[in-house]
């Protein structure tokens, strides 16, 4: 009775340090997979940095999107806008699917979420919001369909740079025409007179 508890009692043990190997391998595994996931889908500090640098150059990128105050510090990532740290707290309060909020300066990046504010900003967003009736007393309708359509067609184009399957953008190029040159134009003109001349002058042969 006593050998059937005590080798019982050892089996619980076994069961136990095996556990907690598995949890320390799982740990392992967690952290592996966390680094991973740092390397590929997060840009560097210097990465995210550059691209706002750009992104700053835009005029309308150097105010508050919702309040117009000089240079925002925040960006909401699924509406591709940049915020002022007050107009920020509000969007907090909307909830990530609305607005998810990041520091320009200080949080990780993502690289599709650096796709996402190159693909909208400032201006593109005040041109879709007010063409499609979405500000209202100078506020911003966040909450709109529409507005989730252009947070869906934001992260779209985000998704296709990313995965490498967006279309490059083709520009516009204006033929302009060539204009002869003057001592060209006279010679034709003077050609064309001495051929002309000698059509008139050729004597008509009687049939």
């Amino acid at each position: 009775f006593f050998f059937f508890f005590f080798f019982q009692a050892e089996d619980g043990i076994r069961d136990v340090e095996r556990s907690r190997g598995l949890g320390d391998v799982y740990k392992r595994q967690v952290s592996t997979q966390s680094t991973w996931d740092l390397m590929i889908n997060y840009a560097s500090d210097e990465e995210r940095d550059k691209v706002f640098a750009g992104l700053y150059l835009q005029p309308e990128n150097k105010t508050c999107f919702d309040c117009g105050a000089s240079n925002p510090k925040w960006a909401s990532v699924n509406n591709a806008v940049f915020l002022c740290f007050q107009c920020a707290g509000k969007h907090r309060n909307f909830g990530v699917h609305i607005s998810f909020m990041r520091s320009c300066a200080m949080d990780k990046w993502k690289h599709k979420q650096l796709e996402q504010m190159r693909a909208g900003g400032n201006k593109a967003a005040k041109t879709y919001f007010e063409k499609n009736g979405l500000i209202q007393a100078g506020q911003h309708d966040y909450v709109s369909p529409l507005a989730a359509k252009y947070r869906g067609s934001i992260e779209k184009k985000a998704e296709a740079v990313v995965q490498g399957t967006a279309e490059p953008e083709i520009e516009e190029t204006v033929v302009q025409p060539v204009e002869p040159e003057p001592k060209l134009i006279e010679k034709n003109v003077v050609v064309e007179k001495k051929v002309i001349q000698k059509q008139v002058e050729k004597p008509i042969v009687a049939k």
